[in-house]
């Protein structure tokens, strides 16, 4: 196991693709998620990536509610903190897009 960056780094590397969609372990996939990324790809045909939102489970346990506790989950859902922004900081993979 090389880890998620170089894992992704090396499958970009390998792949003739025109471009790739990475997700994380966790996520659980929408039916219509690779249809609103194509909508945002061809939106936005210039940009260089896109970030998405991710929704955290409510706290309803203890391990969840010290995620949400912990203040890390800012930019899991930056995309909807700041849906007038074209030039997000960073973002969290996978989910419908913004372009940045």
């Amino acid at each position: 196991n090389l880890g998620a960056s170089e894992s992704r780094n090396w499958g970009l590397r390998e792949s003739s693709a025109e471009g790739a969609q990475f997700l994380g372990h966790d996520v659980e996939l929408d039916a219509a998620l690779l249809h609103n990324a194509e909508g945002c790809i061809r939106q936005h045909p210039n940009a260089s990536g896109f970030v998405g939102t991710t929704l955290v489970p409510r706290a309803d346990m203890v391990a969840t509610a010290a995620i949400h506790l912990a203040g890390v989950t800012y930019v899991w859902d930056i995309a909807r903190k700041m849906p007038d922004h074209t030039d997000l900081p960073r973002g969290r993979d996978s989910e419908p897009c913004r372009a940045t």
